[in-house]
């Protein structure tokens, strides 16, 4: 019957096994060609995602580098109206002939000049003005170079201070590479930066040089470029941007082959590049399609499986229904291709899940379901106001209550600023920001710190930061958020121009204090300590640091070298600076130690390591009486090691605090220093008595007492006559350089 039925069938089955296979190849393609649209518009549309984000980062790097740019100059203008101002206030060019004045002080980098009538000296100096960034300022051209200028006038003399302008572009170039390298670090996407030499190449079609690549392609720094080297496709991309530049385009898009870090392989890159124009500075940064692609592979499996899934399934149905009657296939074949439709459709839809989930991934917080800090920078500027909500202690509740409860914390925290607030973002690991249609007032910032949030037992405190500053929401709410802190009673800041020039002066100081340690610029200075006879037994040294020319003591950074952390390497580096001429004075010196250097290890374990250095060296530490002298096993471990060494201990300023005698025997002292103080209120009788007393109570135990701030005789004579030892002052000597002493 088989056979029979092959060849009743056997022309029409042929025939319609043919179609079937014609159709199943067409079918098969136009499946495959529909999935791969599909990938294409995906992945254009991730493309146009990743370079809105270049774009976005070149833009905040250039805004960086404008900055960066801007204090530069600011900070050079200042130095050099101090510089100004001193020789204008001391009149030094009126006591000297000014040819000779101005040779005297010229350098590479720096001279002065002068102009009285028409007559200008130098000869040959031209002036003008330069704008940087929105700020104008004053230059002098001499020499063929450009220097930066401020002066003043004395009556019909106008007498000024010019500072190169390529010292100062050079170390703002060198801040500029600096806050690259940071923005660089560990990615592999990274931000690198040529110059334009000239708009005219000639031979060969070099046009500028890289100046700038990060840490692992230094070497490529200084490497001409030529618009002449194509890609490994033919491609002249540089010779694009170049044009585009040359013809006033500030940014361009270029797409060339260029080899990826990652994989050692030539691959399609997409670059961002745009010129800063105050430089002729090229920036660029790209991606590689393969990123792209890596972002798209795990859904273009799983859709092409459902595709050839889709496909074997169809191919078997028909297969089957070609044995049976060519009428009966005719309307199964309606309801194939009715099933084949719904399947498209759950195709269609599983693309638009997988590209929305996509898009989840880039915009939303996966514990919270908020939008996250990248939706909040694309949404910013349709915002009058932003708030900074920072949950209190937060990695203290972790710690001690686990993760898990950590999280709870973060999702009642989310659902309650969304049910309260219309535009919440969740931008850090307990950082959330409110977006406003208005300028927010402090009462609504109040709101939300004084917030009523418990979870279980715990109390959900907040800190907030706010600003409504246009243009720069973000960067400032952050700002205030950083200042509300530090206020622990108010705990919420709104941003304002004195948080900002307060910035700007922190920054400019800790800039100054770093250059100070950078250049060494810590002098110790040596005041005399006499007998009873006047005669120098000794000299304690103090501390000054060089700024520009004047010498300054270090109170007035002190508390601000302490909060920023210096104070160990300023310390150090006195204590150093002081062993190194101990040979030169040949006399015993007094070393001011704080709580800070007994305490800390690399302090203590460095001053131990110099006293081995110098084992004849007679070094007496001055430890002060008002700083955690309470704190004994710390100071008394440290007095018994260096007195191991033939060192001596004194107790400085004593008396200023509620001294407890008992315990400073404890520390067996050599010397007591009596405070300032008591000692310029001597002729007072209770002073005195209380002096007195200090004198008797010294000697009892074997103590030598030494009196400071000695300025004149009479204190001198009634000091000496209580029994004092030794004796300090201004009376005797003033603190000097080593250089002076000598």
């Amino acid at each position: 019957m088989k056979k029979a039925i092959k060849q009743i069938f056997i022309l029409p089955v042929l025939s319609f096994i043919l179609t079937l296979i014609v159709f199943l190849f067409l079918f098969n393609m136009l499946l495959h060609n529909i999935a791969e649209q599909k990938f294409i518009k995906e992945k254009e549309q991730l493309i146009k995602i990743q370079k809105d984000v270049l774009k976005n980062e070149i833009n905040a790097i250039i805004l960086g580098i404008d900055q960066l740019r801007d204090i530069g100059y600011s900070l050079a203008y200042r130095e050099i109206n101090v510089l100004m101002n001193l020789i204008y206030k001391q009149k030094t060019y009126k006591l000297v002939n000014l040819d000779k004045f101005i040779k005297r002080h010229q350098t590479k980098d720096l001279f002065f000049w002068v102009k009285q009538k028409n007559t200008t000296f130098p000869k040959n100096i031209t002036f003008s003005t330069i704008n940087i960034s929105g700020k104008k300022y004053n230059i002098a051209i001499y020499d063929n170079k450009q220097y930066l200028i401020t002066s003043k006038k004395d009556g019909n003399l106008t007498i000024g201070v010019a500072f190169s302008m390529d010292v100062i572009r050079n170390s703002i170039e060198r801040n500029i590479f600096k806050f690259l390298d940071r923005v660089n670090k560990g990615k592999v996407s990274y931000i690198a930066m040529g110059k334009i030499l000239t708009w005219n190449p000639k031979k060969g079609g070099i046009f500028g040089k890289i100046i700038y690549m990060p840490a692992p392609f230094k070497k490529f720094i200084g490497k001409p470029l030529s618009y002449n080297k194509p890609d490994i496709q033919g491609v002249l991309y540089r010779k694009k941007y170049f044009d585009a530049f040359k013809h006033g385009r500030n940014s361009i898009y270029v797409k060339y082959y260029f080899k990826n870090p990652v994989t050692k392989e030539y691959e399609l890159k997409y670059s961002y590049f745009k010129i800063y124009k105050p430089y002729n500075w090229v920036i660029v940064k790209g991606f590689y399609e393969s990123q792209i692609e890596t972002l798209v592979e795990k859904s273009k499996k799983e859709i092409l499986q459902s595709v050839k899934n889709l496909f074997l399934l169809t191919a078997f149905i028909l297969l089957i229904i070609s044995v049976i009657n060519f009428l009966v296939a005719f309307f199964i074949s309606k309801r194939i291709i009715k099933f084949i439709i719904n399947e498209y459709e759950t195709l269609e839809n599983n693309y638009k899940k997988s590209q929305q989930e996509l898009i989840k991934r880039v915009y939303y917080d996966a514990l919270t379901g908020l939008p996250n800090r990248s939706k909040l920078l694309e949404d910013i500027n349709g915002y009058e106001s932003l708030c900074i909500v920072d949950i209190d202690d937060f990695s203290d509740l972790n710690d001690i209550y686990g993760f898990e409860v950590g999280d709870e914390v973060l999702k009642l925290v989310a659902e309650y600023l969304k049910n309260k607030y219309k535009n919440v973002y969740k931008i850090g690991s307990d950082e959330y920001a409110i977006g406003f249609d208005y300028k927010v007032t402090a009462e609504k910032v109040r709101e939300i710190v004084n917030t009523s949030l418990m979870y279980k037992s715990i109390k959900i405190n907040f800190s907030v930061g706010a600003s409504h500053v246009k243009g720069k929401l973000f960067e400032t709410a952050e700002t205030a958020l950083k200042l509300a802190y530090k206020d622990k009673s108010l705990k919420y800041k709104i941003y304002d121009e004195s948080m900002q020039k307060k910035q700007k002066e922190r920054l400019e100081k800790l800039q100054q204090l770093s250059k100070i340690i950078e250049k060494g610029d810590i002098i110790p200075y040596y005041q005399c300590i006499v007998d009873r006879e006047g005669k120098i037994v000794k000299y304690e040294a103090l501390m000054r640091i060089k700024l520009g020319d004047e010498i300054l003591s270090p109170y007035q950074f002190m508390q601000f070298i302490k909060e920023a952390k210096l104070y160990n390497q300023f310390s150090k580096l006195m204590i150093e600076k002081i062993f190194d001429q101990l040979p030169k004075l040949n006399k015993p010196v007094s070393i001011n130690l704080s709580f800070y250097d007994i305490s800390n290890p690399e302090t203590s374990r460095f001053i131990l390591e110099k006293l081995q250095q110098n084992i004849n060296a007679e070094i007496t530490f001055e430890i002060l009486e008002t700083e955690n002298i309470e704190q004994f096993d710390t100071v008394i471990e440290f007095i018994l090691n260096v007195k191991k060494y033939g060192a001596k201990i004194a107790i400085d300023d004593f008396g200023s605090g509620y001294s407890n005698l008992v315990n400073i025997l404890y520390l067996k002292p050599d010397y007591l220093k009596i405070d300032a103080s008591l000692v310029k209120n001597i002729d007072t009788p209770m002073y005195y008595e209380i002096v007195k007393f200090i004198v008797e109570f010294a000697k009892k135990f074997k103590i030598k007492t030494v009196a400071e701030f000695i300025s004149d005789k009479e204190k001198f004579e009634t000091l000496k006559s209580l029994g004092i030892d030794e004796f300090q002052g201004f009376y005797f000597c003033k603190p000097e350089p080593i250089d002076k002493l000598l």
